[in-house]
């Protein structure tokens, strides 16, 4: 015997659309909770590994820099090293208040690195190269020649030989009126590949680059996927 069913909806629609809006607040709000972690974990390692990676530190670490600015083996690992670690620790990863009415609002944010650079090593360079240089009016710090120093010329009155002489064991440091010695022969600078300024150095060409910006992208889109929502 067939009837007739009637359905009455007690809400409006108004108040279905905030009853589904909710929900879907709660969804995205609990999928987002559940990747922050893995989300964190997975931008530390990359930049870690960019950052050990990059042009400046391969070179700052047996390479070219190492000996121009006149540091052991021991110490130009331990910059290097202490720069990835440094950029690494920095990452941060926070969830913005999410809203789904009509305008959708919130998300993740991850941060890297301060602006300000106040994680910098400041791993001052007259103790590395000695009491000879006592007489320079300015000695740099190591992680100042790559991030604002430029391209400027670094001490006068000095000479660079390379060989299989000196602190580093590839170049050594020459006493000579009226020469330039900077970084890198010749160029009594730091090489222009090299040089860094505030808003234009081995960080922020190594993290904006759209290699490590995809592969950040990559990883919180994994984490993501990963998350089971309840």
């Amino acid at each position: 015997m067939a009837g007739n069913l009637k359905v009455f909806v007690a809400e409006t629609a108004k108040e279905i659309e905030a009853i589904m809006a909710a929900e879907l607040e709660r969804r995205v709000k609990s999928l987002f909770t559940g990747a922050l972690n893995a989300i964190k974990t997975s931008v530390r390692e990359i930049v870690k590994r960019e950052i050990s990676n990059c042009p400046e530190m391969k070179s700052l670490n047996g390479g070219v820099l190492q000996f121009d600015i006149g540091l052991t083996s021991g110490q130009a690992s331990a910059v290097a090293e202490g720069w990835a670690s440094a950029v690494a620790g920095s990452v941060n990863v926070k969830l913005r208040p999410i809203s789904m009415g009509k305008t959708t609002t919130g998300g993740i944010t991850v941060e890297v690195q301060p602006s300000d650079f106040s994680n910098r090593l400041r791993t001052e360079l007259r103790p590395i190269w000695g009491n000879n240089m006592e007489a320079t009016t300015y000695t740099a710090e190591v992680d100042s020649l790559l991030l604002s120093w430029g391209d400027r010329i670094l001490i006068g009155d000095y000479d660079i030989e390379y060989g299989s002489f000196g602190r580093s064991g590839g170049a050594r440091m020459k006493k000579k009126k009226g020469a330039s010695w900077g970084i890198s022969s010749g160029l009594s600078r730091v090489p222009p590949q090299f040089a860094g300024t505030a808003r234009n150095n081995f960080l922020t060409r190594t993290l904006g680059s759209p290699d490590v910006q995809t592969q950040i992208t990559a990883a919180i889109i994994r984490a993501l996927n990963n998350v089971r929502v309840k």
